[in-house]
């Protein structure tokens, strides 16, 4: 995340990366765009460590979505809001089993460590995670990162 790569650069490549290893495809939508960081170098070096975080926990939901949810379809949204960048990953697959709907703490389905990874990574940040069951079905991840 430096130079000229933005964070949609990145996570487009991830997800064409992603669809030519898996055959999963990802369809990825931008709301807004966004802010440059400016002049400032403390607010460069903060954009890019939290692009890199989205990125990293984008590349977790991937992952999960292609080995435990029997998924045919996964969606990120990537929405730049004043403040903040909030990423929504959602598969069409299986969904949370039914003894873990609506539970946040100590989360061990799919790879274990990787919800919980996510987790602490956008609290590192400031940031907010949720998971639950998307609208249609399938696991929805809902991570704010402010900027």
């Amino acid at each position: 995340m430096s130079g000229a790569t933005t964070l949609e650069q990145m996570l487009a490549t991830q997800a064409r990366e992603f669809e030519a290893i898996s055959g999963l495809p990802v369809r990825l939508e931008v709301e807004d765009n966004a802010q440059p960081p400016g002049e400032d170098r403390r607010g460069a070096t903060r954009q890019a460590r939290t692009g890199a975080a989205i990125f990293r926990i984008v590349q977790e939901a991937l992952t999960n979505a292609y080995k435990h949810a029997a998924a045919t379809e996964v969606q990120i949204h990537l929405r730049y809001q004043p403040g903040g960048i909030e990423v929504t990953i959602r598969d069409n697959g299986r969904g949370l089993p039914p003894d873990q709907r609506g539970r946040q703490e100590d989360q061990r389905i799919y790879s274990g460590h990787g919800l919980r990874g996510m987790r602490e990574r956008a609290a590192e940040h400031g940031g907010s995670f949720e998971l639950g069951q998307a609208p249609a079905g399938g696991v929805q991840i809902r991570v704010w990162m402010p900027t």
